[in-house]
């Protein structure tokens, strides 16, 4: 892909998080959150998370992305520009060792009036979950918006070409609520 996110310029945050090994962990293995205005971009690629062990109420996802709110009296506004989550291996290592994941390989989530702009979750190979593959949560009066996108891109959020298998819930969940 190109035109991936480099520069933090009058952004929050520019992050790559590219080629780790996360094993035998104890709650997420990359756990991303976006609070209250957060403003950026992010690339999560070639990453392995192997092993991801705790109770389903501690979020042991292998992959956590969140755009979130904690005041009261003001909704959430974070921004999260074109962003990828790509051709990384979950609950399977590269030389096929098997871990298992205790909830979601990729869990999404967006509340309040938080924005999503150009999300790109693709060619990802997804195994032994105990969750959801890809779960994507969209809630409130937070928005999807095509502003940046790929060649091939027709919506605000793709999930394409990735490979989910043996999940004890959905290969890939979509929740929409107001």
């Amino acid at each position: 892909f190109r035109d991936k996110p480099t520069s933090a310029g009058f952004d929050s945050f520019a992050l790559n998080i590219d080629g780790n090994t996360v094993d035998a962990v104890r709650r997420g293995g990359i756990d991303l959150s976006l609070v209250n205005t957060a403003v950026g971009a992010f690339s999560i690629t070639n990453n392995q998370v192997t092993g991801v062990e705790d109770g389903p109420a501690l979020t042991p996802d292998a992959i956590s992305v969140s755009l979130i709110g904690t005041n009261v009296a003001q909704e959430a506004t974070n921004v999260l520009r074109k962003s990828f989550i790509e051709g990384n291996l979950i609950g399977v290592s590269a030389a096929g060792a098997v871990g298992q994941i205790s909830r979601n390989g990729i869990f999404f989530t967006a509340q309040e009036a938080s924005e999503v702009q150009d999300l790109q979750i693709r060619n990802n190979t997804i195994q032994n979950l105990l969750g959801n593959g890809i779960a994507f949560d969209r809630q409130d009066k937070a928005t999807l918006h095509t502003v940046n996108p790929e060649s091939d891109q027709v919506r605000a959020v793709t999930i394409a070409n990735n490979s989910v298998t043996l999940a004890a819930q959905n290969g890939i969940s979509l929740n929409v609520q107001n």
